[in-house]
């Protein structure tokens, strides 16, 4: 597994090839600044003290990120960074991802932020082991444009995920993504912890 200064040249290096740039997808532009910007708040993260000198940090893209589940890491760890490139192109409908530590699919009867109802397909029942975190990007362009939107997010504590990483994508209406429309990079750590120094 590698160090914090390896993993954060596969960083760099991503952001440097302009993300969409060499994908069939799209032809967009360049990342744009506050992509840098998600790539300086990740390396404050990094190299902060406790996390420096741990060896198993890893950047892994779930390069077609659709409803189904896309398996990031099936044992688990602790997630610092997402950084979301987006071509899904539904006019006026918000993208929802969700980072989950099981399997799941993102639907529309899963996931309802317009009237704040949030589940992953459980039971309810007591000691459910699913969990997870939606972020949702607001949309920008109209369909058709095939410009890409890059949405990042930072969790400098850390999201630890004991069964397993895995990421899914969802229109909120349930305008499902079609092939190569998102994908999403993961920086986390190997090893399943809170930071606390």
């Amino acid at each position: 597994m590698p160090i914090a200064s390896v993993t954060m040249g596969q960083i760099e290096g991503l952001i440097g090839s302009g993300l969409r740039g060499l994908s069939a997808a799209a032809s967009g532009p360049r990342a744009p600044q506050h992509v840098s910007l998600w790539a300086k708040l990740m390396r404050e993260v990094m190299f902060s003290q406790g996390l420096r000198d741990a060896t198993d940090w890893t950047l892994t893209g779930a390069l077609d990120t659709v409803e189904a589940g896309s398996e990031i890491d099936a044992s688990g760890g602790t997630v610092y960074g997402l950084l979301i490139d987006s071509i899904y192109d539904v006019a006026n409908e918000p993208l929802c991802v969700l980072i989950s530590n099981l399997d799941v699919t993102l639907t529309a009867t899963t996931v309802d932020l317009g009237s704040d109802t949030v589940g992953l397909g459980d039971s309810g029942a007591a000691g459910d082991s699913e969990y997870g975190v939606i972020v949702k990007i607001q949309p920008s362009r109209p369909a058709g444009d095939q410009n890409p939107i890059f949405a990042g997010f930072v969790f400098p504590a850390g999201l630890v995920f004991d069964a397993g990483i895995f990421v899914a994508a969802d229109g909120e209406e349930s305008t499902a993504p079609t092939a190569n429309d998102i994908r999403t990079f993961v920086v986390y750590r190997d090893t399943a912890e809170v930071q606390m120094a």
